[in-house]
């Protein structure tokens, strides 16, 4: 799942462990990954089509548990949340209209952005506004990447003492 953040925290950490084993030794707790994929892709889903992404999730579930329980549950419980926050926000055709208005607004920079200082949130430009999914987004982010990063061959390992070596850096 290549263009949600985990991912790419997950993918950092084994790069790091593999140019520093010895600094690096503790695991990853893979349930805990995987149910943060989740979290995340509830955050798009009402933004664009992520079902793709729920099945292949619920494939590397399976695949880790041994069954479908993790994700049945997970979803479960992110449908009951649903139901809930609608109960709350007004169903029907008030939940319906104000969800109809956010994503006008979302779409029009000059209106969120007002709306965003009436509410006294600050805002800033978008950069995101023309890029039409969260893969395209992804994609645009691992070039951008790939041209400021040095080859893994020209990175130098360096001797650690202990596991908080970092923060004697800052």
């Amino acid at each position: 799942m290549p263009h949600l953040v985990n991912s790419y925290f997950y993918a950092t950490w084994l790069l790091f462990r593999r140019i520093y084993p010895q600094a690096f030794t503790a695991g990853i707790d893979t349930e805990a990954y995987l149910k943060s994929l989740f979290a995340e892709l509830t955050m798009f889903e009402d933004y664009e089509d992520v079902s793709e992404e729920y099945d292949q999730l619920s494939t590397h579930m399976r695949n880790f548990s041994g069954s479908g329980d993790m994700f049945e549950r997970l979803w479960e419980e992110h449908e009951h949340t649903k139901k809930s926050a609608e109960h709350r926000n007004g169903s029907g055709d008030v939940g319906s209209v104000k969800k109809m208005a956010w994503a006008i607004v979302r779409k029009n920079q000059r209106a969120f952005n007002l709306l965003a200082r009436a509410r006294g949130h600050g805002s800033s430009e978008s950069l995101h506004k023309n890029v039409s999914s969260i893969g395209a987004a992804g994609k645009i982010l691992s070039r951008y990447l790939a041209t400021q990063a040095r080859p893994v061959h020209e990175l130098n390992p360096i001797q650690v003492a202990s596991p908080n070596f970092l923060r004697g850096q800052q």
